[in-house]
């Protein structure tokens, strides 16, 4: 348990609370070590809002597009169908395999995690749903 907050939703304040911004990033760098964890080659990863391939990576020869959907747990982040299809007509200019990979992460907190706080330096639990082939 994070000493910092402890148990429980504590008073905090705005500013301890993570950006879109920063629970984005956070969710970038999840999905690499996911990537990488799983074969990924990493070519070129930037978690910049509204553009996407977040991760650019080649697997067994094959180059891939992946955009990185991230929520605060308990939900799993999603791109919206023509996010999607944006994604897809991107990646076949290059000959790439388009992708999503949905990351979620929470507090370790129960209380927390049911609440969907993600506050700065408190622990979390991560996950990923199965990467969402596109093409």
């Amino acid at each position: 348990m994070n000493m910092i907050w402890g148990p429980g939703i504590p008073g905090f304040l705005p500013t301890d609370v993570m950006t879109e911004d920063e629970i984005r990033e956070y969710g970038v760098r999840i999905a690499l070590t996911h990537c990488r964890n799983n074969g990924y080659e990493i070519i070129n990863a930037q978690a910049a809002e509204n553009v996407w391939p977040n991760i650019v990576a080649k697997k067994d020869g094959r180059l891939w597009f992946i955009a990185v959907a991230t929520k605060v747990a308990p939900e799993y982040g999603t791109l919206e169908q023509d996010e999607k299809d944006n994604l897809v007509e991107h990646a076949k200019k290059f000959g790439a395999q388009a992708a999503v990979l949905s990351v979620s992460f929470g507090s370790k907190d129960a209380e927390r995690f049911s609440e969907s706080i993600a506050l700065h330096d408190d622990d979390f639990v991560v996950s990923t749903a199965p990467m969402e082939i596109l093409n």
